[in-house]
């Protein structure tokens, strides 16, 4: 694809750069990047043992929370449109609020997941299919959470100071984080 590649080197024109105007000091911006990083890559170690527990430990369980972390994460960055500071402290009160209403059905996803496999039989399309569910009572329980968390990362990005000569280094500063 890359050899048989025909563009000319022409750049087209680069989108206006959004700005929302904000109170947030650049330590204060790193600080909640940090802090919803750690805790975003904590929740899924989390969730990859909860269904480890739950469904058994196999090769599938990592890829299955991580699917629903890619899908989830690029749909909510997908989705912002209007950016403002105040939209940006109910942001981080409804992730906060989302991510933690799964663990109320922790306790009940063991026995909710072993009733699913006990009515399916023993063979081997049933097993696909029986992980089909699993996924999607994954998806259900995960996906809100993860959709918010997802648009934490392009907040922090449009309220850095765009003005400084450094602005690709805070940049590289907030994704490190």
């Amino acid at each position: 694809v890359y050899i048989g590649n025909n563009l000319n080197g022409e750049v087209n024109e680069k989108d206006s750069i959004v700005i929302v105007e904000n109170n947030f000091s650049s330590k204060a911006i790193y600080t909640l990047s940090l802090v919803v990083g750690a805790a975003s890559i904590c929740l899924e170690m989390v969730w990859i043992r909860i269904t480890g527990l739950t469904i058994g430990s196999g090769y599938f369980v990592f890829g299955l929370i991580l699917s629903i972390y890619i899908l989830g994460i690029g749909l909510g960055s997908l989705t912002l449109k209007k950016l403002s500071p105040t939209d940006f402290r109910n942001l981080l009160l409804k992730t906060t609020l989302l991510i933690s209403i799964p663990f109320f059905a922790t306790p009940y996803l063991p026995l909710f997941i072993s009733n699913i496999r006990v009515l399916f039989i023993s063979n081997e399309p049933v097993y696909y299919f029986f992980h089909g569910i699993v996924y999607l009572v994954f998806l259900l329980l995960l996906m809100p959470g993860v959709f918010y968390l997802g648009r934490v990362l392009p907040y922090a990005f449009s309220m850095i100071d765009k003005d400084s000569n450094d602005y690709s280094f805070k940049c590289g500063v907030v994704y490190f984080l």
